[in-house]
């Protein structure tokens, strides 16, 4: 939240304001359940590199999912669908499944095309 604060408003002292910080990247390592990051290409809240970021240092298995929207571009990008279906198969994609679902594999991530 406060690399957020920083970006957007590099004119105040965030560093002073933020009571709750939000720190996702430093305590993302503890989870021990499959993870799901979704995000818009599109997004002018949240930088991809940022979602990126929290999705490298978490372990796996996990999924990045990518799509053309932005922040708030689910329903009209068809994202919900595949978090749907993400869950439906128990948050773990296999390989073939995810060629099934048109999503490029990566080992234990997965981006969408």
């Amino acid at each position: 939240m406060l690399d957020l604060a920083h970006l957007h408003y590099p004119y105040l002292p965030a560093d002073w304001f933020l009571r709750d910080r939000y720190e996702t990247v430093q305590h993302i390592a503890k989870i021990d359940v499959p993870l799901l990051v979704v995000h818009g290409e599109a997004d002018v809240v949240i930088p991809v590199a940022m979602g990126r970021a929290v999705f490298d240092a978490a372990p796996g298995p996990k999924t990045f999912l990518k799509f053309g929207g932005g922040h708030l571009d689910h329903d009209a990008r068809g994202s919900f669908d595949e978090i749907i279906g993400w869950i439906e198969r128990g948050g773990a994609m296999s390989a073939a499944g995810a060629r099934e679902a048109g999503i490029r594999d990566t080992g234990t991530s997965a981006a969408r095309r």
